[in-house]
């Protein structure tokens, strides 16, 4: 559209915004400092389209003047045309400003027109020496790219008058919204600099104040750069030796990580490279420190060669200033944080030789870690970031779980749980990378106790959604799917960010669908099914990029179809009520396979054909070879709603629980809690050692008139398995909101039971390895999230385990 526009111009008489159009995209892209000059259609009588204005040094080099760019301390001229002709208007031009009193050492002729790049290099050379001025020619295709490229459209759009469609309107996040107000305040005070600050320094800090908000706004790198260019001009206007290092630091920062541009930062260390003696602290030369690394990452990609960047003799220069911090510096943190970064220096991969050991490496690091407490200026919170960021390759040394035990209980006491719960989740993703997933669940799970309060929700709930995921990788799916209980109770009951609650809803509800489909709950399924696409569908509400959960989708779509191929026909017609909601939970093939199996060929036929284009026999033999093809590992046993019995299985160790109930929601919901929370007991690595000795082991729940709260535990052991029977009142679920410490006592002494039956062990051994047990809150974070009071009649009924008759 803009191509046609410019091309079209003269047709419509409209030179004169042109003019305009240019000279707003020079003051953009070229020079800030342009006047326009008076005439009826460009120039007048002075020859030019535009010239630049003398600007005072203070001010020109200062000021911010609607670009990060400087103006221009020559005198330019401008002249802009529309002519198809524009090789001898070009001519024409610099000839006439040639004549000029007023001597010009540069011209720009923009035009309208495409211009050959042959033609435009041989006028620009032939013009130049001719009038002895640099002449340059910029076409139609700069002006588009200039805009284009660089977010200029708002500039055409007003000075050319395009109609344009009304742009769907950008909104900004609240935190965006606050960089931009903040940066729109910091530009208007650098537009009078010497009014708003009292010095040189105070000016290159505004400047780079406004290079961090545009780094975080995204915008153009052109001026983003541009900030950091001027902040770095003028802090070696005001010689301040730090604030130079500060502001070249943070320019070669930025280009590496947000452009991957390493360039800059090599420039900066040539530049500041003799600062490094007269580091007054750690904390300047840490800069250097970031910086080597930078290089030494563009090494490894092969951009450059290690030596030609000297980085062993850089690197050997920063120890030796950091040696003399240690042994000279007066202040005890600046020597405590020298000699931390000493000891992380040795974790550089330059520094790998025949004597790298990372044993005592690590200890070095919890020497400087464990004085450093009540050192208020000690950086402790970065050095921690730094150790979880290199936990993959620390975590196999056995000095890890030390170095770590320290920093958790350091970061506690500084900034609280909700900080240690979010350490706790970084060390679990750390663990489940390097396939330790008994270990990274136990993380997870710490870390959701610890922030288990209104201002840590969002923490909680995270945790309770990886450690979720975690067990449902150890093959323990009741763990898993208690996990998720919490998370999805707690998610639906957020009253916080819109979107982070419907993402954890969506993941957590889909997880309960997973687990409780894999346990034959059809009904229960399809009601977790219905509350995870409720979220699913206000994430795509709010526009985020969903295309990763149509996979998803269509396994979990494949595994209840499957399912359903198990069934008999009456049982299939159970399910027919829910046909129309499958369709609107986006599985229409589930809602197909419901409709044929329950032998309701006719009413689906059409839609079906329709769909796929194809007969009715290509539907039938459709069906047939997937009946024929169907996994058939889905346990009879396991489809409990058509009966009055309930079974449910769970996994400890290397032995099977299979578990069996009456068919009602308070005995469903305390086998749930009673798998679960034996699943995550059993996970625990105080039993890494125990072997299973029994590999089938029955639990019954059964309900007596006559028994009484808590529920009575009765073990017995037969020649082909060991059974556990819990005789529970029925009026249980009543006593339990108000004995919950009582009730979770009672479930861990059902879980023993289970394992003494497993292991071979007797109560008080299985009892005595509990009471051992090293990790922290073990037994309050795995009971902790045993069935939130409500949580399953609140999010998805009291009927959801019954499949009625139709």
């Amino acid at each position: 559209m803009l191509e046609y526009h410019l091309e079209t111009l003269v047709n419509r008489k409209e030179e004169y915004l042109f003019e305009d159009f240019c000279r707003r995209i020079a003051e953009a892209e070229l020079c800030p400092n342009l006047k326009p000059q008076a005439g009826p259609l460009g120039g007048g009588d002075s020859k030019t389209d535009s010239s630049t204005y003398p600007v005072s040094t203070m001010l020109l080099e200062r000021c911010y003047w609607g670009t990060p760019a400087a103006p221009a301390t020559e005198r330019w001229a401008f002249a802009f045309s529309c002519q198809k002709t524009w090789t001898s208007k070009v001519r024409s031009d610099c000839k006439k400003i040639a004549e000029l009193d007023t001597k010009f050492s540069v011209v720009y002729f923009i035009t309208s027109q495409f211009a050959r790049d042959k033609t435009r290099a041989r006028l620009e050379e032939e013009l130049s020496k001719t009038h002895e001025f640099e002449v340059h020619i910029l076409d139609r295709e700069w002006l588009c790219t200039r805009v284009l490229t660089f977010n200029r459209e708002h500039i055409a759009i007003e000075t050319l008058r395009i109609s344009v469609p009304v742009a769907l309107e950008f909104k900004r996040g609240p935190k965006d919204t606050e960089r931009q107000l903040e940066l729109d305040e910091v530009l208007n005070k650098l537009r009078e600099p010497l009014v708003n600050y009292a010095s040189d320094d105070g000016i290159a800090s505004a400047y780079l104040q406004a290079g961090f908000l545009s780094r975080e706004l995204e915008l153009p790198r052109h001026e983003t750069t541009g900030f950091f260019q001027r902040a770095r001009s003028i802090a070696k206007k005001s010689q301040n030796t730090s604030l130079i290092v500060h502001c070249a630091y943070h320019h070669a920062w930025t280009d590496n990580w947000w452009y991957d541009d390493v360039s800059t930062a090599i420039e900066v260390y040539n530049e500041i490279e003799r600062f490094l003696g007269s580091a007054p602290d750690a904390h300047a030369v840490e800069k250097f420190c970031n910086l080597l690394s930078m290089l030494w990452c563009s090494v490894v990609r092969e951009e450059f060669d290690r030596d030609e960047l000297r980085l062993l003799e850089r690197d050997a220069a920063i120890r030796r200033r950091l040696n003399e911090q240690v042994n000279d510096h007066p202040d005890v943190a600046v020597r405590l944080q020298a000699e931390t970064m000493l000891a992380f220096g040795e974790l550089s991969p330059w520094q790998h030789d025949d004597s790298f050991d990372l044993d005592e490496i690590l200890r070095k690091l919890t020497s400087c870690f464990a004085r450093s407490q009540g050192i208020i200026s000690y950086p402790l919170t970065r050095f921690t970031d730094t150790v979880i960021g290199l936990s993959e390759h620390l975590i196999e040394s056995p000095e890890f779980d030390a170095i770590f035990d320290l920093i958790q209980k350091l970061t506690s006491g500084r900034d609280g749980e909700i900080a240690e719960a979010r350490l706790l989740i970084r060390k679990g993703e750390a663990l489940q990378k390097a396939g330790r997933l008994r270990e990274a669940a136990s993380a997870y799970q710490q870390a959701r106790y610890k922030a288990a309060k209104e201002e840590g929700l969002e923490t909680s709930v995270t945790a309770a959604d990886l450690a979720s995921t975690a067990f449902i990788s150890l093959g323990l799916p009741n763990a898993s799917r208690q996990e998720a209980l919490f998370g999805a109770y707690h998610a639906c009951k957020w009253t916080g960010d819109c979107y982070q609650s419907s993402w954890y809803g969506y993941r957590t509800a889909r997880m309960l669908a997973w687990t409780d489909l894999s346990q034959g709950r059809l009904a229960s399924f399809i009601r977790w099914m219905q509350l995870a696409t409720n979220c699913f569908c206000e994430l795509y509400d709010a526009d985020i990029e969903l295309q990763q959960f149509a996979g998803v989708y269509q396994e979990i779509e494949k595994a209840f179809c499957n399912r359903l191929y198990t069934l008999n026909s009456d049982q299939v017609k159970r399910l027919v009520p829910y046909a129309s909601q499958l369709q609107d939970m986006q599985l229409p093939m589930s809602r197909f396979t419901v409709l044929y199996l329950a032998g309701l060929e006719n009413e689906m036929a059409e839609e079906f054909t329709r769909k796929f284009e194809e007969d009715v026999e290509w539907m039938r033999s459709f069906f047939a070879k997937w009946k024929s093809s169907v996994r058939k590992g889905f346990p009879e046993t396991l489809l409990h709603q058509f009966g009055t019995k309930v079974q449910a299985t769970g996994n400890v160790r290397d032995s099977v629980i299979f578990l069996e109930c009456k068919a009602n929601f308070e005995t469903i919901t305390y086998s749930d809690d009673l798998l679960g929370t034996l699943e995550s007991l059993a996970s625990l690595c105080v039993f890494n050692e125990c072997e299973a000795i029994d590999q089938i082991i029955r639990v019954e729940v059964f309900m007596d008139d006559q028994a009484v709260s808590p529920p009575q535990i009765l073990v017995c052991e037969s020649t082909e398995f060991s059974q556990v029977r819990v005789r529970v009142s029925p009026k249980f679920s009543n006593w339990i909101p108000d004995h919950i410490k009582e009730f979770r006592s009672h479930l861990v002494n059902v879980s023993i039971a289970v394992l003494c039956c497993a292991f071979g062990r007797n109560h008080d051994e299985i009892a005595g390895m509990m009471h051992d047990v090293s990790e922290t809150d073990a037994f309050d974070r795995a009971l902790d999230c045993v069935g939130p009071e409500g949580a399953v009649e609140a999010m998805i009924g009291r009927d959801c385990y019954l499949l009625q008759t139709t």
